[in-house]
């Protein structure tokens, strides 16, 4: 029997986060339950029940997205280091936190203007991070911004947090390096955009952009690597 869909009290939406190239697809989006394909099947041999149904989401997430992008229905395989692998000519990323479950996709075609190179995104609920997670996240220059920020009463050290699980997802593709919380910091401009400064990285990486948004009981963030900036 495939997993059931969780019933979601709330769908926030991740429209005006990702340039109109870029197709999301959220849980409560989906026409059928979620389905595994047979290939995938092999990635779940030992997993537990909440991570089955995570996973499962999360592709049928990701399908539906590059259904609209015109890719047919394809296995989405787990790599060496359990990145989601693309078919060929396309790119995404995929994430789940409790009560919500999104996949994001795009064509990758080099010689289109302002075409994606790679892209991230991630959901977390908005609440406080522990303050020892917080310190592991956030660099000294983060907490003193997030300081300066308090009186709003947003979770701000989450939206770190959440921001830098969006770069790992978008870098890693390219460069195939890990990386800790503290080699990546981060600068917002205005109150939703931020950039990277990431001194262990290739210099290209520098520009990586990314946003954020509160939406229904949730953080929503994404990073991009444009094609034209990525060497």
């Amino acid at each position: 029997m495939p997993p059931r869909s969780p019933a979601l009290s709330t769908n926030p939406t991740w429209d005006g986060l990702f340039p109109s190239s870029v197709v999301t697809v959220t849980q409560s989006e989906l026409a059928d339950t979620p389905t595994l394909l047979p290939e995938e099947r092999s990635f779940l041999a030992r997993a537990v029940p909440t991570r089955v149904l995570e996973f499962t989401t999360g592709r049928s997430c990701a399908r539906a997205a590059l259904a609209q992008l015109g890719c047919p229905p394809v296995a989405i395989a787990v790599g060496d280091q359990r990145e989601p692998i693309w078919p060929a000519g396309f790119i995404g990323s995929i994430t789940h936190c409790k009560g919500h479950c999104a996949a994001a996709a795009a064509r990758w075609d080099p010689g289109t203007a302002h075409a994606i190179a790679s892209l991230g995104l991630d959901a977390e609920p908005a609440l406080p991070l522990p303050e020892d997670v917080a310190r592991m996240v956030c660099s000294d220059g983060e907490r003193e911004w997030i300081e300066q920020h308090r009186q709003d009463g947003l979770p701000w050290d989450r939206v770190v947090f959440s921001a830098k699980e969006s770069v790992f997802k978008c870098i890693f593709p390219i460069t195939r390096q890990f990386l800790d919380f503290q080699d990546v910091e981060l600068t917002f401009v205005g109150e939703r955009s931020f950039q990277i400064c990431a001194p262990g990285l290739p210099a290209a990486a520098k520009h990586v952009r990314g946003c954020t948004a509160f939406r229904e009981g949730f953080i929503l963030t994404n990073a991009i690597w444009l094609a034209h900036c990525r060497d």
